[in-house]
Order: C-alpha cells, then sequence, then structure tokens
C-alpha cells in the first residue's frame, strides 16, 4: 500500500482524490500548504508520492519545503494538480515527475499515480486486495478466485474493487454511479445493476455471496470471514 500526501487542495478537491486513490488501494494524508510547511522535514520523507495542487497558496513555499525535507533521504516523486488553464499559465511543471488536469477520472488517476510509482521506484507488485477467496491486483487489473483467474470488463473490475476495499459499507447506486463511472456520466441506476448481476455470475458459485443488495438502498460487499 503506498502512502500518498495529498497539499494544499481546496477541500472538495482534497476528498475526491483521496476517494478515488483509496479504490485503488493507497493510503492517503491531506493537508493544507500551511500545515505542510509548519510539518517536521522528516515526517515528509514518510510518504511515497506527493500530490500538489498548482493553484494552491505558496506553492513555491512548498515546493521548497519538500526539497529541503528530502536533503539526504530518498524524496518522494512529486505530481502536480491543477486545470489545463492552471498547467498552461504554470511554470512549476519542470520540477515535478508528472502532472493531471482535474477534473479527472478514477482510472486516469490511478494510471498516472502508478506510473509515476513506477518510474520512482516505489511499485510494490504484491499489494493484494484479499477479501475471503477472491484477490484483486490493483497495478495488472487482474482478479482471482481460488487461484483462477476471472476474466472481467474495465467497469466490473473497478465496481468490485471500489466495493471491495470498502467491504462491509452500504452504497447508494447513485455513489456507485460517480466512484466508478465519474461524476460526468449520464447513464442511469440500471446500469449499476446490470454490473453487479454480471459480476455475481461470474464470482458467486457454490452459494458464496460477495454483493449482497440492500433494499431500498444499494449493495455492500459482504466481509468474508
Amino acid at each position: 500500500m503506498s502512502r500518498i500526501l495529498i497539499a494544499g487542495a481546496e477541500h472538495d478537491l482534497r476528498e475526491r482524490l483521496a476517494s478515488d486513490l483509496a479504490v485503488s488501494g493507497h493510503w492517503t494524508a491531506s493537508m493544507t500548504g500551511e500545515d505542510l510547511l509548519a510539518s517536521e522535514n522528516g515526517a515528509l520523507t514518510n510518504y511515497d508520492l506527493v500530490l500538489l495542487e498548482i493553484g494552491a497558496e505558496d506553492v513555491g513555499l512548498v515546493r521548497s519545503k519538500l526539497k529541503q525535507a528530502s536533503e539526504g533521504r530518498r524524496k518522494p516523486p512529486l505530481l502536480l494538480v491543477g486545470t489545463e488553464k492552471q498547467m498552461r499559465a504554470s511554470e512549476d511543471q519542470a520540477d515535478a515527475d508528472d502532472f493531471v488536469i482535474v477534473p479527472v477520472s478514477a482510472f486516469e488517476l490511478h494510471l498516472r499515480v502508478k506510473t509515476t510509482l513506477s518510474r520512482a521506484g516505489r511499485f510494490d507488485p504484491t499489494d493484494t486486495i484479499r477479501r475471503g477467496d477472491l484477490r484483486i491486483h490493483p497495478h495488472t487489473y487482474e482478479v482471482f478466485m481460488n487461484g483462477e483467474r476471472v476474466d472481467l470488463t474495465l467497469k466490473e473490475y473497478e465496481l468490485l474493487k471500489f466495493l471491495a476495499v470498502h467491504a462491509g459499507r452500504v452504497f447508494t447506486r447513485d455513489v456507485l454511479l460517480e466512484q466508478v463511472w465519474g461524476y460526468d456520466y449520464y447513464g442511469g441506476m440500471r446500469t449499476v445493476d446490470v454490473h453487479v448481476r454480471r459480476l455475481r455470475a461470474k464470482l458467486e458459485r457454490e452459494g458464496r455471496t460477495f454483493i449482497e443488495t440492500i433494499r431500498g438502498i444499494g449493495y455492500r460487499f459482504v466481509v468474508q470471514a
């Protein structure tokens, strides 16, 4: 599990980025640029990656702080986050390992983070989500049941992973549509039901139940013993 710091972003964006990264199996922490500047240098090097909002207040000071904290230690790669307009107007990209243009889908964010971590040598191929006999490998997009590979479409995989990461929690169809398909998706609630039905057909055998229907609300991933 990679440790990712989200710095300087406004609250709503920070929450969305943290939620999307959690689906990919990452641990996240967030703080404002002011809090980051006040933190101890040693604490900043405990992260595998730093996401920094390019339009945040005191971005220059934040970048200097990260460089200072990394002296004599392994420097975490830096991923800049901002709108397309901000990226075009900024000269900070030269010092960053990569950048993310918002709004961004959970899938694209996952790929950007994965690529940056891999280049920096912080990719952990053993990072696996384990739920009973089910194994989900976030970095290869593979799912195994009892050691046998299960063929899933991309959205089936993303829906399964989101529910498995948040095992035991109940999610409405609205939330699942937003988290898996994106806030700009205009398909109906039936989309979620169809994908859940397909996942059940591929995973739930011999009386096993992985995805439970909560009548009148939505779905949850059943915590496996």
